[in-house]
């Protein structure tokens, strides 16, 4: 958890993690003007980060008071650090607040809707007609998610390249910075199931609670990242992230 602040002047600023979830941040500057304050957790900006506020100087009275009501032994630091001494009941109460329990990671629960998918490579060649002489292209597509190790798989649709799934699936994100890995299968009943095709899609610009559209264009396994990738069709889903339970409840910084 990190937070920055800057603007027309140097800005104190004071960080108590007050152990469930939340924090409490007080700053003050040291002349009136617009200040930009950006909030991030496990490096990303929470939502609407960075912040543009305006303020007036706040007389040393005022942050006194500020800081004294955020910490019960303020009066006590003050001392202490007058005397150039060490008092060590503060220093042991510094010390058990750290070992107190270790930080929750934030983490979040992402939601995945997979919709549809568009002119998919075809995998299977049916002979048809009374004597075989006529030939049809066509697949058994379904897809893979992958994240971290994590994996959900969706329901196998037969004999199209235009595949309607409609279905959801839920996967665990302790990294934004991961990518959602995407791959489409033909399941093949009675050999190894063929890819049809790859993707990776970025979770950085994903906003908590919003539902976003995303179509992934798939690319050949092999040759990913070329840019002489041929294209081999897309699937489109909904995601949606949100904070998993127990997590920072990064709103109540807002």
């Amino acid at each position: 958890f990190n937070i920055d602040i800057g603007g027309t002047a140097s800005a104190r600023m004071r960080l108590r993690d007050n152990d469930n979830g939340t924090y409490s941040v007080a700053y003050t500057p040291e002349i009136g003007g617009d200040y930009y304050i950006s909030v991030k957790h496990n490096g990303i900006d929470i939502q609407g980060s960075p912040f543009t506020v305006s303020s007036d100087p706040m007389p040393r009275e005022g942050y006194l008071e500020l800081y004294r009501s955020m910490d019960p032994d303020f009066g006590r630091m003050v001392a202490s650090n007058m005397l150039g001494t060490q008092d060590k009941n503060l220093e042991k109460k510094k010390q058990t607040r750290k070992e107190k329990k270790p930080k929750k990671q934030m983490e979040w629960e992402l939601n995945i809707k997979l919709l549809t998918g568009k002119n998919l490579v075809a995998k299977d060649t049916v002979a048809e007609g009374t004597y075989g002489t006529t030939f049809s292209h066509s697949s058994d597509p379904y897809v893979v998610f992958s994240l971290a190790g994590q994996q959900v798989r969706s329901a196998t649709i037969e004999k199209t390249l235009n595949p309607e799934w409609n279905e959801e699936m839920n996967l665990k994100v302790a990294d934004r910075m991961q990518k959602l890995q995407v791959e489409v299968f033909d399941e093949d009943k009675d050999d190894e199931d063929d890819s049809m095709g790859t993707a990776a899609v970025s979770l950085l610009d994903l906003v908590e609670g919003q539902p976003k559209t995303v179509s992934a264009k798939l690319a050949d396994k092999k040759s990913q990242g070329d840019p002489l990738d041929v294209e081999m069709g897309d699937i489109t889903m909904v995601l949606t992230i949100s904070p998993a339970k127990g997590s920072v409840n990064t709103r109540a910084l807002r």
